[in-house]
């Protein structure tokens, strides 16, 4: 274990790993440090890891479209094919159907934001959708109809990860080649800092790191970890552990017509129907409520109440659906925020860097945050103000950039709001 680095990463799901590699590339040589046994565990592994559109402002639609090309050209990005010794994740594109009217908010928004980014997606009628898409229950399209008969919208953009843990271990072994290591099973457990300037971290073991640059990327912990850095209360959002389900439906006749994800944007609510394996069923953004945040130590690993709301909607929303014999499913901590919008910033500790809230909605766009915040990064380091001068961020593979306020820590939660309004 190095004493001494240039940056230390907090947290090795897909969003830190990702950020890793990114400064890597830069030449910044990262050490990751994450409590547990590997790297892609804890909701990295439970992910479903859908990519598509989806989204609530502007800023996170291109996000994820810029993501999606990454997803495609997966071996470009990690630049070697031949890069892990356990082979590539498959991605597999598919149609992404979303049910509801313009009167949903979030799905307005994304076909606004696709038509000004020049994307194309379909609005379909009823006979349209249930012919192309025959896993979908007739009865329930028909109570999605609108003006002219659509009830549904396709974005072509989408697919889905077979597996999210290898595609982290993807991006891990990417980011050793750039010189980065890993570090598993310790916790941080002091964030030390000289005057306003953060100079190293210190672990549950004793030993102290020195470094000039520490990034919270620790998911469901990343607000205790604010707390070390005494940065929690200058957050006008804030982030919280929320636990989450997702449900495991063995319905292999749905299998026949193909890979699909259907999102449901009334009932906030998502299934992913792959060729072979279980159909998934997920909630879409979660309850943001910081009411109901939960301990990331000690949370209740048992499916409940959310599996059978999930249950209940996939039997609503699908052709001739059965209740399930076993209740088989996924509960993991979701790191959320009070707008359901990642925080991807600097913070008032030169040094100290954050990109929070990502949980459940921002694997898809995984790689282009490791960019982002690997920007910002050097951006700040290179004296730059990011509170009066905001980056704006150029995605090359959809020609487009964004402004980083929108990630700020210091947004008023309203502000994603008011995009959707």
């Amino acid at each position: 274990m190095p004493q001494r680095c240039d940056a230390v990463v907090i947290g090795a799901g897909i969003i830190g790993t990702a950020i890793a590699y990114s400064l890597g590339q830069r030449g910044i040589r990262a050490l990751v440090i994450d409590k547990l046994p590997i790297c892609g565990y804890g909701a990295t592994a439970a992910s479903t890891a859908l990519i598509h559109p989806l989204a609530e402002t502007e800023s996170t639609v291109a996000l994820a479209c810029e993501g999606e090309h990454v997803w495609q050209s997966w071996a470009d990005y990690l630049v070697d094919a031949d890069i892990d010794e356990r082979g590539l994740m498959t991605y597999t594109p598919t149609l992404s159907v979303v049910l509801g009217g313009r009167d949903v908010p979030s799905l307005a928004l994304t076909c606004d934001s696709l038509a000004s980014l020049g994307i194309a997606f379909e609005a379909i009628d009823v006979g349209e959708t249930a012919a192309r898409f025959p896993q979908l229950s007739v009865a329930y399209l028909q109570n999605k109809v609108e003006g002219d008969d659509i009830c549904a919208r396709v974005f072509h953009n989408a697919g889905f990860v077979d597996d999210p843990q290898l595609a982290t271990h993807n991006i891990m072994r990417a980011a050793e080649r750039e010189g980065a290591t890993f570090l598993y099973g310790e916790r941080i457990t002091e964030i030390v800092r000289e005057k306003d300037r953060v100079c190293g971290v210190v672990l549950d073991s004793g030993d102290r790191i020195e470094t000039a640059i520490v990034i919270n990327a620790a998911g469901s912990h990343s607000r205790q970890v604010n707390y070390l850095a005494s940065v929690e209360s200058e957050m006008r959002v804030r982030t919280f552990a929320a636990r989450q389900e997702v449900a495991k439906l063995p319905i292999t006749q749905l299998q026949e017509a193909g890979p699909v994800t259907v999102m449901d944007a009334d009932s906030d609510t998502y299934l992913r129907i792959c060729n072979k394996g279980p159909v998934l069923a997920g909630k879409l953004s979660g309850d943001r409520s910081d009411g109901n945040a939960d301990d990331p130590d000690h949370f209740d690993p048992y499916l409940g109440d959310q599996w059978v709301y999930l249950v209940n909607r996939a039997r609503t929303i699908l052709e001739d659906v059965g209740i399930p014999r076993l209740r088989l499913g996924v509960v993991e901590l979701f790191d959320m925020s009070e707008d359901g919008q990642p925080i991807y910033d600097k913070t008032s500790l030169n040094g100290y860097y954050m990109a929070v809230g990502t949980s459940g909605h921002q694997f898809k766009s995984a790689p282009v945050v490791g960019e982002l915040m690997a920007q910002i990064v050097d951006a700040c380091e290179s004296g730059r103000d990011l509170d009066s001068n905001p980056i704006d961020f150029y995605l090359p593979r959809i020609d487009h950039s964004i402004n980083t306020r929108v990630f700020s820590r210091l947004r008023e939660p309203e502000e994603a709001e008011q995009q959707m309004a």
